[in-house]
Parts: structure tokens; C-alpha cells; sequence
């Protein structure tokens, strides 16, 4: 099956992908993309925008990172994971501008429903926290190992309020 996406740019700032989803069998596996879609940009650093441009010009984005995220659909969710996959498959990384890493946290928020990640800083804070579509612990931890490469593996870890969840060993 071909790819649906093409790197078009990358560069010290952002990624530019071309949508090929020029048939109806393409859009049909892929529900979260339309014929309408035609290139792609998404920012590196520690907040990311990712921004759909249409073949008739209009554009529409939206965040996850550094200063939060924007609340998105469960379709739109998958397109940035879809994304994020496919530009992590090339080789590119989305990182964080050298900002060092001081703990990678993944669990499960069992009222979302849904796995997340959060990405500590050494000055504190937290560089992103976003939730994914992972369908398991493992997934999860290998997602992560995408974003932050560096990690010597995962260790369990009991927050300080009692929730359970796992640390990746730096």
C-alpha cells in the first residue's frame, strides 16, 4: 500500500507533507483524511501546530505542546498520530529544540480512556502532555521512544497521589 503522505520539506523549523489521497479506496482506509487535503505543515520544537492546507487555500490547525494543547475530535487525533508516525518512519525528529528532558511519564487515564504522555523538563514544568491513540502500555512506550530518543528502557513508577504508571530510565 502506498503512503499517504510525502515529505516535501524539512527543515530546522517545521515539516511540509503532500497528501496523496487522490482516491476514494485511499480515503476509505484513512477516514480521518479527505480529498480535499493537500499539503501539511507541522512545527518542531516544544509546541507543535499542525496545519492542513486545502487545495483551495484554506487552512485550519491546531497545537499540542509547550503551553498546552487544543482539544480536538477523535478523527483529528488520529490524523496527528498518523502524522507524527509517518514523519517519525522517516527518520525526522519533532524534538524539542534542545530542551533537556528530565522525565518521560506514560499511563492510562481511565476517565479519558485513552493513554497519555507527559514530557517533564529538567527546569520543571512539563513540555507536552498529550493523549494518543495507543492501544496498549507497549504501544504507548514505543511512541514515546519516538519523540524522546535517548531512553535505556521503562521503569514502573507510583506518583506522589498513589496513580501508577511508567518512567522511562535516562
Amino acid at each position: 500500500m502506498k503512503e499517504i503522505f510525502k515529505v516535501i520539506l524539512n527543515d530546522n523549523d517545521k515539516v511540509i507533507l503532500k497528501v496523496n489521497a487522490e482516491d476514494t479506496l485511499t480515503i476509505a482506509m484513512h477516514p480521518y483524511i479527505n480529498g480535499d487535503m493537500d499539503y501539511i505543515t507541522v512545527t518542531k520544537g516544544g509546541k507543535h501546530i499542525l496545519t492542513i492546507i486545502n487545495k483551495n487555500g484554506k487552512t485550519w490547525s491546531f497545537s499540542w505542546g509547550i503551553g498546552g494543547y487544543t482539544l480536538i475530535s477523535d478523527n483529528t487525533e488520529k490524523l496527528r498520530q498518523e502524522v507524527v508516525n509517518y514523519i517519525g518512519r522517516q527518520g525526522i525528529s519533532l524534538e524539542y529544540r534542545g530542551e533537556p528532558v528530565k522525565r518521560v511519564n506514560v499511563y492510562y487515564n481511565s476517565f479519558m480512556k485513552k493513554w497519555e504522555i507527559n514530557i517533564t523538563p529538567v527546569r520543571g514544568g512539563c513540555i507536552a502532555h498529550f493523549s494518543t491513540i495507543a492501544s496498549s502500555l507497549e504501544d504507548i512506550m514505543e511512541e514515546a521512544d519516538k519523540l524522546i530518543p535517548g531512553g535505556k528502557g521503562w521503569e514502573p513508577w507510583t506518583s506522589p497521589n498513589g496513580h501508577k504508571s511508567y518512567i522511562m530510565i535516562r
